[in-house]
């Protein structure tokens, strides 16, 4: 029933306010006056009139001196709904080439916004470029999760480029860096140590569990212990430690 009524709300307005909306639905909840204008390619009278009309109608709300956003999401949802396949991927591929436009100067921090536009707009190897280029940025801020799941976007979709380019300098150096990654985000634990005489004592004088500990001290900004390091051992009569339980 919501649904219905917004969907005739939006039916109500002008073709071009209808255009304008889902124009801004593909931005996203919130946008500004001249990432619409770049995408729109709409001057800034015809521009501002569209904007006042979905003003006046409740469909967007001012935000501050250039920027907007939905009345609410399930109106944007609504008008991103109401687009066609087509409208929506040459949508997006506007929208990612406004936002490089408007973000010339500061790229990387809107890259990966890019790079999901031109994704959504099935431009692959545009959308590989703007993961990698965000994954790297994300790294220079200690962002290493966030880097490691941009990287994994971008692999995904390498795997839909034809297999000539599935080998390239940039397909390289993206697996390469998301190797560099893991090996922060996800490291492996170091090896137990084994004990100098084969007798009860491990090196340093202690047993396994002990071993364990000062290796986790040793190597506590470098490692995150893992359920491994955390499980019991059991320790031969000899004094050697064993296998995990």
């Amino acid at each position: 029933m919501v649904r219905r009524v917004i969907e005739a709300r939006l039916q109500q307005l002008s073709l071009h306010a209808q255009e304008l909306a889902g124009l801004a639905a593909t931005v996203g909840r919130a946008f500004t006056f001249d990432v619409l204008r770049h995408a729109s390619g709409a001057d800034e009278e015809t521009l501002v009139r569209g904007l006042d009309e979905l003003w006046r109608r409740r469909i967007i709300r001012e935000q501050g001196a250039d920027a907007y956003d939905f009345a609410h999401d399930k109106i944007r949802e609504a008008a991103y709904a109401a687009l066609s396949s087509a409208r929506r991927r040459l949508f997006h591929r506007k929208v990612a080439e406004a936002l490089a436009a408007v973000h010339s100067a500061d790229l990387d921090a809107v890259s990966g916004r890019i790079a999901t536009h031109y994704e959504q707009a099935a431009l692959p190897d545009f959308a590989i470029r703007y993961y990698y280029r965000a994954a790297e940025f994300a790294r220079r801020v200690f962002a290493n999760a966030e880097a490691l799941d941009l990287l994994e976007h971008a692999i995904a979709l390498v795997g839909q480029l034809p297999a000539s380019e599935q080998h390239s300098p940039l397909a390289a150096q993206i697996y390469e860096t998301q190797g560099d990654v893991l090996g922060v985000v996800r490291p492996s634990p170091p090896p137990l140590l084994p004990s100098r005489d084969g007798g009860g004592d491990a090196p340093g004088g202690g047993c396994a569990a002990t071993v364990v500990t000062q290796l986790r001290e040793r190597h506590r900004t470098q490692w995150t212990p893992t359920p491994f390091a955390q499980a019991p051992f059991r320790i031969h009569s000899a004094g050697s430690p064993s296998s995990v339980m």
